[in-house]
């Protein structure tokens, strides 16, 4: 259930008070329509500072920390996610982990 807001301040909630938040990403809220919208990534190394790996790829239009891979064997070796799939992302030579629908 998405949390409800007024203010983007609403959507800091939880948040440890030594973060900024709103801040940088993955703090990087927004207050849309009265509900709490977390931001997008902007580069790599956000997404490889949280989760070892992990980049920052456009997916369906939006920028989201996934697991980047160059074939279906990096999604089980390389980044340990056995049964998923490496698919194209909306990026030249970029692809991500996925679970198979």
């Amino acid at each position: 259930m998405p949390q409800s807001c007024s203010t983007i301040s609403d959507c800091c909630e939880g948040v440890p008070s030594a973060e900024a938040c709103p801040g940088s990403y993955p703090n990087n809220w927004s207050c849309a329509n009265g509900v709490c919208v977390i931001g997008r990534c902007t580069d790599d190394s956000q997404c490889s500072d949280l989760f070892t790996g992990f980049s920052c790829i456009s997916v369906a239009g939006k920028k989201e920390c996934v697991a980047g891979c160059g074939d279906d064997s990096e999604c089980e070796t390389l980044r340990n996610m056995p049964g998923t799939l490496c698919v194209a992302s909306d990026e030249v030579d970029r692809g991500y982990c996925v679970q198979p629908t």
